[in-house]
């Protein structure tokens, strides 16, 4: 459960109803402990030639951010992609490792394999035995050449339960394919033409740290 305020009043922001009626006297909502809220992340990088070097100055330092304001025992794979897909540091806890591979990103290529590095992030997180993980993509969306499509990138992640975020301008004209990718999976698409990112990057780390399980008593045999 997503956006919840850990505040006594949190019950007041949720309902559960179970075959149409109202769950009430027997709810609870704990959130859950530290210990189990690591996070980890993929973030997937567009180096295509599709963005300009303007974009792909922001797109770092959006990523260079929320490198920085992760938890000391989070972890951080990096892909970059163009005519390849490329991992550039699978998961780790070291930041500097973690921003000398963002750093070093160029744009290069003719072609955005946007979906084959989305579904190749999948796939390295689907081998992480923990519940909180997630894929951010920094992307202007356009994808071209990638072997597989949007339904099989949202089919595969939903598969896995892993939600995908993306980072974008809002003068992007591939926002359509975001939204539906982001909302089918549970993630969020977050765009911003502000050079200030500190926003952005808080509202992805609050929605991805904080987590609660809900309980209550069934009324179905």
């Amino acid at each position: 459960i997503n956006g919840i305020d850990s505040s006594p009043d949190v019950l007041n922001d949720l309902v559960i109803e179970e075959d149409g009626s109202r769950i009430e006297e027997s709810l609870s909502v704990k959130k859950d402990a530290d210990s189990e809220n690591h996070l980890y992340l993929v973030f997937s990088i567009d180096s295509s030639r599709s963005i300009s070097k303007k974009f792909l100055k922001k797109i770092k330092k959006s990523a260079r951010d929320i490198a920085g304001g992760i938890g000391e025992k989070d972890k951080i794979a990096v892909y970059r992609f163009n005519d390849n897909v490329e991992l550039l540091n699978s998961f780790s806890r070291n930041t500097d490792e973690i921003l000398d591979s963002i750093d070093g990103i160029k744009r290069h290529g003719n072609r955005t394999l946007l979906y084959t590095s989305i579904y190749d992030s999948i796939e390295l997180l689907d081998k992480v035995r923990l519940i909180n993980k997630k894929v951010i993509v920094f992307t202007d969306g356009k994808d071209e050449g990638s072997s597989v499509d949007e339904e099989d990138v949202i089919q595969f992640a939903n598969n896995a339960m892993i939600p995908i975020y993306f980072i974008c301008c809002k003068d992007s004209k591939n926002i359509g394919s975001m939204v539906r990718i982001s909302k089918r999976t549970g993630g969020r698409l977050i765009c911003s033409n502000s050079n200030d990112v500190s926003g952005m990057y808080r509202a992805v780390l609050s929605v991805m740290k904080d987590r609660y399980t809900a309980s209550y008593t069934t009324k179905l045999n």
